[in-house]
């Protein structure tokens, strides 16, 4: 099962933090962004790129991200 998470940027308390909550469920979880800022944050917290693409009525780039679950 994969579960859709904000996309929102997520303040900073710490890896270990972000990813225990990310893990609490045991699910994956995918995301997606406009924000070419954002990439290397959500590659840091394990998510990568499964979708690059342009929106085509705005020509805005965007990215589908997908981590998958982490048992810990």
């Amino acid at each position: 099962m994969t579960q859709k998470i904000n996309s929102s940027r997520v303040s900073i308390l710490g890896t270990q933090t972000v990813a225990k909550g990310l893990d609490s469920d045991k699910l994956s979880r995918y995301l997606e962004t406009v924000e070419p800022r954002d990439i290397r944050f959500y590659k840091v917290h394990g998510f990568t790129i499964v979708v690059e693409e342009i929106e085509p009525s705005s020509g805005v780039k965007f990215l589908i991200f997908r981590r998958e679950a982490h048992y810990v």
